[in-house]
């Protein structure tokens, strides 16, 4: 299978919440905090979301600007890493009708105080006409503080940091070829816990279990 690799378009962090932290968009952040959060601005109306909004959006840029080239990771280096040991894909000499990669270390502030990561894949694809948009997250383990990061890593942690989000688009890629072979299809039901999809407030989500290997 073929793939073309591409970065984020600029307009992708045109919101309040998200924000690129180096310069080739391929560590992207994001936040929701900021007067009472985004769903205590619905609470308020029409008004109340606006200047809610724009709060959130003051503490975004305010923690892009301190976080930003602070983490000195490689992710189209660790993504291609990934790939060598992973068979099935290869690089297309023309992305005319090839899926879309855009390999990303996702950071998200889960508490006021705290951040975690998680690898990204993020596949565009067209198909006769027919786009579509699939995102492949892996949640990695350690948690930061938002101090620590603004200092930044030692480099221990940064070591630790790349082989987790390498590991991370490995089994992405491992998962997407399953995928795109109609074999990933996990049956098992259970409760999630994710700082990822609930950050500030856990809250359980019915979903579904799967080994996701070593």
């Amino acid at each position: 299978m073929k793939y073309s690799l591409v970065t984020f378009p600029e307009t992708y962090e045109n919101d309040e919440l998200r924000r690129f932290l180096d310069d080739k968009h391929s560590i992207l952040y994001m936040q929701n905090q900021g007067g009472g959060g985004v769903a205590v601005g619905l609470l308020f109306g029409a008004l109340g979301a606006l200047a809610n909004a724009e709060m959130i959006k003051k503490q975004t840029t305010q923690d892009a600007e301190a976080l930003k080239g602070k983490l000195a990771v490689d992710v189209n280096q660790l993504f291609e890493t990934a790939l060598t040991s992973v068979t099935g894909l290869a690089p297309a000499q023309s992305d005319a009708v090839a899926p879309h990669f855009t390999p990303v270390l996702f950071v998200e502030k889960i508490d006021d105080d705290h951040i975690r990561f998680a690898s990204l894949l993020y596949v565009a694809n067209e198909v006769s006409g027919k786009k579509s948009v699939r995102q492949y997250i892996y949640e990695l383990p350690d948690t930061y503080s938002k101090s620590e990061l603004q200092v930044g890593l030692a480099p221990g942690q940064t070591s630790r940091l790349g082989a987790d989000t390498e590991e991370g688009f490995r089994w992405i890629v491992s998962t997407y070829l399953s995928d795109q072979a109609g074999a990933f299809n996990p049956h098992e039901k259970g409760v999630i816990h994710s700082d990822f999809l609930t950050p500030r407030i856990q809250i359980p989500l019915n979903g579904y279990r799967f080994d996701a290997g070593s």
